[in-house]
């Protein structure tokens, strides 16, 4: 019997995380800016705590169901291609509504995905993309003004970079970073 009342609260918790939070998004306008402490502040927070909870995303994290789940709750993941354990599960977001994913990108844990922009007075809402077959290291914040492509990998508590060109195709390393090779010489020794 107590088995069956975990499983009903959780279902119900899992409904709730899903439908919540997507109509408390109607009140939300992406790029419009609001006041801080008022009533759209309250919702984004609220957004936010609902689709960052820890059991969700311990159940599903470094497993092939937490590409479904963050689908669930609202990333965009276009052609995702799975390969096990494509995130962690310490990853967290803003508002997941404004979070794409390219396909193939994989996250070792502790992903911040930046969605909001916030000041001393106001705060506003902005899509954050992130690109294909990217690998992101432990304890990345991305933020939405990431000047970054596809094919990047970024070390250990990097920080993206948000000025001059986008990179693509190379490692980043450091704070601020620094570029490396993405790949050498001795990655394809075995391809024979």
């Amino acid at each position: 019997r107590d088995v069956n009342i975990f499983q009903q609260q959780h279902r119900i918790g899992l409904v709730a995380v899903a439908v919540l939070p997507r109509l408390l998004n109607l009140f939300l306008t992406p790029g419009k800016v609001y006041p801080l402490y008022g009533f759209h502040y309250a919702t984004q927070r609220t957004i936010s705590r609902l689709t960052n909870l820890h059991f969700f995303k311990n159940l599903t994290g470094d497993s092939s169901l937490i590409l479904y789940y963050l689908s669930f709750i609202g990333y965009h993941q276009p052609n995702p291609v799975q390969t096990g354990s494509n995130f962690g599960p310490a990853v967290k977001h803003d508002t997941p509504y404004l979070v794409t994913v390219g396909s193939g990108t994989m996250v070792s844990d502790g992903l911040s995905i930046i969605t909001s922009e916030v000041s001393n007075t106001s705060f506003r809402i902005v899509p954050t993309t992130i690109g294909e077959k990217n690998f992101f290291g432990n304890a990345v914040v991305y933020p939405s003004a990431g000047k970054t492509g596809e094919n990047c990998l970024f070390g250990t508590i990097t920080m993206v970079p948000i000025d001059g060109p986008i990179r693509e195709g190379v490692g980043l390393l450091g704070s601020p970073p620094f570029e490396i090779p993405r790949s050498v010489q001795r990655d394809s020794a075995f391809d024979e």
